[in-house]
């Protein structure tokens, strides 16, 4: 009988009562801020996003830890930064990518982004969306990190320790995501 008192009260949210977190309105937002960004097709759209980021982060701190709602708030971030320079690349002849760099970014951002998909997880979190889009997109982001560090094992000599930390970082992470694009 407690172990079902406790489960419920789990389930039914803040407070015990009222809707789960998942139907709150701070995880509706955060949702559709995300969307947002992944839609995006100017930058204006994308800094209307970037400038309700903290906001976004202190709604979600009602509904999860701290930690983990800076975890989200920063996938957020670093989401709209790259979409940012996607729909509004600088003007001029690009500078040649720094591999090794973009490399530890995309790692710093897969490790940050799977733990909050993973903290979701522990914590029970059935709304859809974590798997069809959460979890989709650090698939996405594991395939490019995988990609990158193909390509500093190619054309980084003096590497190798980096290529191996990606690496690991891949094998820990690769079991809680869906099937990598571009997998072989």
């Amino acid at each position: 009988m407690i172990a079902f008192l406790v489960m419920a009260s789990a389930v039914m949210g803040p407070g015990g009562g009222g809707p789960p977190p998942w139907e709150q309105p701070a995880w509706r937002d955060f949702k559709a801020a995300w969307d947002a960004v992944r839609s995006a097709r100017e930058a204006a759209a994308v800094e209307a996003v970037a400038d309700r980021i903290l906001d976004l982060e202190d709604a979600l701190a009602r509904l999860l830890p701290p930690e983990e709602a800076r975890r989200l708030a920063g996938a957020l971030e670093t989401r709209a930064e790259w979409r940012r320079a996607a729909v509004d690349p600088p003007r001029g002849k690009p500078a040649r990518p720094d591999w090794p760099a973009q490399l530890r970014e995309g790692m710093t951002a897969l490790d940050r982004e799977h733990a909050a998909l993973e903290g979701l997880r522990r914590r029970g979190w059935r709304d859809p969306w974590i798997e069809a889009v959460l979890a989709a997109d650090a698939a996405h982001l594991a395939a490019t990190v995988r990609d990158e560090a193909c390509v500093v094992e190619r054309e980084g000599k003096g590497k190798e320790k980096l290529v191996r930390e990606a690496r690991r970082l891949l094998g820990r992470v690769r079991p809680g995501l869906p099937d990598l694009p571009g997998a072989k």
